[in-house]
């Protein structure tokens, strides 16, 4: 019967435990609108208030900006291509920063990924345009910031 008793204990004692380190899970929230000329959709992964990941995609179209690929050569696509690129260029390479362009009919693409774990604050403001404090950015706060840009939550 004791055997039993402690049995129990030791089963109450790792529930309490996986309990206490199950209460938060991950989850992701979009946010999609248009700014500063660019469809954008921001992909934020958190946990609880501490967000772990930014994704940000801002797609161009070119036609709205007065170009079409169809028009131009390959070496003329490539030199729109590389100076859009170069907007994001000081950023790649940073610490905690993925940087993708992607160029296609007429649209030019760039997929930026933050992991907070890593990134400098002054890039993560600067490249999200909101202003978190240090590097550890709380949810709410970001989401807030960035429907004051413009974007809705999905």
């Amino acid at each position: 019967m004791k055997r039993i008793g402690k049995i129990l204990g030791m089963l109450a004692v790792g529930l309490v435990f996986l309990g206490a380190c199950g209460g938060s899970k991950t989850e992701e929230n979009t946010f999609s609108g248009s700014y500063s000329g660019a469809d954008m959709t921001v992909k934020v992964t958190h946990e609880d208030q501490t967000v772990n990941q930014v994704e940000i995609v801002s797609s161009f179209d070119l036609t709205t900006l007065g170009m079409d690929t169809a028009d131009l050569d390959e070496s003329q696509q490539a030199a729109i291509e590389d100076e859009l690129a170069a907007q994001y260029e000081e950023y790649d390479g940073s610490e905690g920063v993925t940087i993708e362009n992607d160029f296609t009919d007429n649209v030019f693409s760039v997929t930026i990924t933050l992991n907070l774990e890593n990134v400098d604050p002054t890039v993560f403001n600067d490249l999200t345009g909101t202003t978190a404090d240090s590097g550890e950015v709380a949810y709410d706060e970001l989401a807030a910031q960035l429907e004051d840009l413009g974007l809705s939550e999905e």
